[in-house]
């Protein structure tokens, strides 16, 4: 009598191919030191300049105080001001949308990875309908990889942060013995 045993494992996941999670890579969650705001807009009225330390980036986030818009409210990343250059070199793929009635609280927007130069200066960059929320920013330099843009102009020397994070990934431990069982298959026969 022949018995034939077949293991077969697969794992399928959205976009990366690996098993992941997103972290914190850059943040300044300094909510109730000194705040002040601006207004979402669908120009870019303020930006938070920011380095990020890893290599990949896979979400942004903003702290909005109060919100009185019924619509989404969408942040980017791109290399250079924004506001300066009417938003013309964002980074591809990093930009997203949600619905931001929620405040006061974090509006967080994902997409899938995409390539940065840890290092290097980015802008972070919120908008939204003209004058549909506020976003909090801080005034005690919070963060020290960056700071916040209003209209063009760094304020950061003068100690002038959003309240923001971003996000990147990471694969989960012990992912690649998980997918690499993807494609074993074991058989075995027993011999009566």
């Amino acid at each position: 009598m022949n018995k034939a045993y077949v293991f077969a494992v697969t794992v399928f996941t959205a976009g990366s191919g690996a098993l992941a999670f997103d972290v914190v890579d850059q943040l300044n969650n300094n909510q109730n030191d000194g705040w002040g705001w601006s207004y979402l807009n669908p120009y870019f009225e303020a930006a938070q300049t920011f380095k990020p330390t890893a290599n990949k980036i896979s979400g942004a986030s903003v702290y909005l105080g109060k919100y009185w818009g019924n619509s989404d409210v969408t942040i980017g990343i791109y290399t250079t001001n924004p506001y300066l250059d009417g938003g013309a070199n964002p980074v591809p793929g990093a930009s997203g949308t949600t619905y931001g009635g929620i405040a006061p609280g974090w509006v967080d927007v994902f997409w899938s990875p995409v390539s940065v130069t840890p290092g290097n200066t980015y802008w972070l960059a919120p908008r939204g309908p003209g004058g549909s929320g506020v976003i909090n920013y801080t005034f005690n330099d919070a963060y020290t990889s960056g700071g916040l843009n209003w209209y063009g102009n760094d304020y950061g020397p003068s100690g002038y942060d959003l309240v923001f994070r971003t996000w990147a990934p990471v694969p989960t431990p012990g992912s690649a013995a998980v997918l690499g069982l993807g494609g074993l298959v074991a058989s075995r026969r027993r011999r009566a």
